[in-house]
């Protein structure tokens, strides 16, 4: 303890800490010798290196998020370091390796065919490439698929024999496809079915030369004929 021995000994201890780069020791050693020497300049030096051994450990966190492709965690630990190095722009580089994460599985999925994933996805992508084109592309397939499927649907029910069923869903088509040609079928058929002959048959006329329409004409015609001749009503039934 002779004179300021210990003061000495503290600040060459700080000057060690510094030299290891432990900074948050060489803080505490300079801060205990409340002005010696220059241990107030000693300490800022080595708090100004802790904040920068600080910024710098994140920086190398943030780094490893980008490479390993964590790039919401990336972007989010760039931007918490403000413009400490090339920071904003790393922060930047993660925001477009993420969209593009996301665009890439999107197209995965749609290429897939599993369009609500594909729509999806690229509605979060909003203005980023060409996602609004493709969207709109998505749109118009998936409303094409779906009329394919119910047109697949209706015409199951009409070679099953469900003519009114049929009818109603070829109806609902509108003018996709041959939709309306076979409601008109369908519908002449399901008056052929409760005996409405004179109707049907006009139904069948409308429908022109669709399918075997022409046939079933005839084929009405002469049931309506058998069963005027079958109530005896002869000279309608010629």
């Amino acid at each position: 303890d002779y004179k300021e021995s210990e003061r000495y000994v503290t600040y060459i201890n700080g000057v060690f800490a510094l030299q290891r780069e432990d900074f948050e020791e060489a803080a505490r050693l300079f801060e205990s010798l409340s002005g010696f020497l220059n241990s107030e300049d000693m300490q800022a030096q080595a708090q100004g290196q802790t904040s920068s051994a600080v910024l710098e450990k994140d920086y190398q966190k943030a780094s490893a998020y980008l490479e390993k492709g964590d790039y919401e965690q990336a972007e989010r630990a760039f931007l918490a370091l403000g413009d400490y190095k090339d920071s904003r722009q790393k922060a930047e580089q993660a925001k477009t390796a993420a969209l593009d994460a996301v665009y890439d599985e999107a197209v995965r999925a749609q290429e897939a065919n599993n369009l609500d994933k594909a729509k999806e996805l690229f509605l979060s992508l909003g203005d980023y490439k060409d996602a609004k084109d493709r969207l709109s592309q998505l749109e118009t397939s998936q409303k094409q698929q779906e009329l394919m499927q119910r047109y697949q649907k209706a015409y199951n029910d009409f070679n099953f024999g469900n003519y009114s069923d049929a009818y109603v869903a070829f109806q609902a088509l509108g003018d996709y496809n041959d939709s309306a040609k076979y409601a008109a079928y369908c519908y002449a058929m399901s008056l052929k079915i409760k005996g409405e002959y004179e109707s049907a048959a006009a139904a069948f006329e409308d429908s022109g030369d669709f399918l075997d329409s022409a046939e079933q004409v005839l084929a009405c015609r002469y049931k309506q004929a058998t069963d005027l001749y079958g109530k005896g009503e002869y000279e309608s039934a010629i």
